[in-house]
């Protein structure tokens, strides 16, 4: 649905599977901005519910070192935009 309706604004996109093209800390630190990797996580997927970790007691920075290592922790309907 976001590649339709970026397509249909006229809004140029690059993908990225980061199955296979991951990213580095740098890299996402950068895609994220002033944003929280909260808001990219997902901590409803079957392998965190899997870790036995507590999302309460998780920082950002804990939280972005787990995207990094584990990309099912993405939520894939996330979509980052420059201006």
């Amino acid at each position: 649905k976001a590649r339709a309706a970026l397509s249909q604004a006229g809004i140029e996109f690059s993908e990225r599977d980061f199955f296979k093209h991951r990213f580095d800390l740098a890299q996402l630190n950068d895609l994220l901005g002033a944003a929280s990797p909260r808001t990219v996580f997902n901590f409803n997927s079957a392998t965190f519910k899997k870790s036995g970790l507590d999302e309460a007691v998780l920082c950002d920075e804990e939280l972005a070192a787990l995207l990094v290592s584990e990309p099912r922790f993405f939520n894939r309907r996330a979509v980052a935009g420059r201006r």
